[in-house]
């Protein structure tokens, strides 16, 4: 059986191995050219690391403001630090048709640029960094400029120093 301060230093342990991320899809600016109607409604979707697809909530128009902040609580290993040292995170932009969703473009972020963002302290605890993104169509065309805001928790910022 472990003593008391055992168990307190092993829940320390696991609490500074983990670290809350945070991606927040803000606005997205549709270009007049990008064959999507004025009154189009529209979402955004995206896959992080091994957690479940996120999307935002439905807006309308060629300025939606989607507001919407999805925080992942993920452990500072290796196979993290590879997968944000190599992959990117792809957003893709949604036109909703009834109860039917149609892929109409995507935007890509570098996920070794957010590690340096991290890294540097800028995208860390309370400030976010912020990337304005190109929604590309499918005939490689942009469609528009998502803004896109990331941050990581102050646990996280601590374990880099020693990867």
């Amino acid at each position: 059986m472990l003593s008391l301060n055992a168990w307190k230093k092993a829940l320390q342990t696991t609490v500074k191995m983990l670290a809350a991320e945070s991606v927040r899809a803000s606005r997205l600016q549709l270009h007049q050219e990008a064959e999507i109607p004025g009154d189009a409604s529209t979402f955004l979707a995206w896959d992080f690391f091994l957690h479940d697809s996120q999307a935002t909530p439905i807006a309308t128009g060629l300025n939606p403001h989607y507001n919407t902040t999805v925080q992942y609580v993920v452990e500072m290993d290796e196979f993290l630090m590879e997968y944000l040292a190599q992959q990117q995170l792809t957003i893709e932009l949604f036109e909703a048709q009834g109860w039917d969703a149609v892929a109409v473009g995507a935007a890509r972020l570098s996920l070794p640029l957010l590690l340096q963002d991290f890294r540097t302290g800028s995208a860390v605890g309370a400030k976010r960094s912020w990337y304005n993104l190109d929604i590309v169509g499918s005939k490689r065309q942009t469609l528009g400029r998502l803004r896109l805001g990331a941050r990581v928790a102050k646990p996280m910022d601590k374990l880099l120093g020693h990867h």
